[in-house]
């Protein structure tokens, strides 16, 4: 059962994410512009990012965290709103591998039933993260989640 509590602390996790996103665009947004005035301060002194001269000159970006990782901790709060019959969109296959790891069984779906012939061209696969997994980092979740692997031809997964 699903209580009040548990949708405002999905509220109020999902607003803080979307927070913290819109912080780290920004900061992607400097270092673009950071890299951006180093080359074009060393072009105008003349130097060369792979000289040995200059190899000690500290032109790291201000940003180096990736985020891919939070969809493990918002991943209840999105099921908790999800209507029953949702299905969520998978592409990345190292998502969907620790998917797999944390009890999902991937079978090939057909494509046809999801899109028309000339949207898609790829392999779909279907699958469930059932309830109770609690040996995993998702066993906050209390309902199954159904997901969609998605697959592009000559793409890796």
């Amino acid at each position: 059962k699903r209580s009040q509590d548990q949708f405002l602390q999905a509220q109020q996790l999902l607003i803080l994410e979307h927070a913290y996103e819109e912080k780290l665009a920004e900061l992607r947004s400097l270092n673009t512009s950071l890299d951006s005035a180093w080359t074009e301060l060393d072009a105008s002194l003349g130097i060369e990012r792979g000289d040995e001269e200059f190899a000690a000159l500290d032109r790291d970006p201000v940003l180096t965290m990736d985020t891919a990782a939070n969809w493990r901790k918002l991943l209840w709060a999105f099921a908790l709103f999800l209507p029953g019959d949702s299905l969520m969109l998978i592409t990345e296959s190292r998502i969907a591998d620790e998917l797999e790891e944390a009890g999902v069984a991937w079978e090939n779906a057909d494509a046809d039933y999801y899109w028309a012939d000339a949207l898609f061209e790829g392999q779909v696969q279907r699958g469930v993260l059932k309830t109770g997994n609690q040996n995993t980092y998702l066993g906050k979740i209390n309902r199954d989640i159904h997901f969609l692997r998605v697959n592009r031809f000559g793409e890796e997964g």
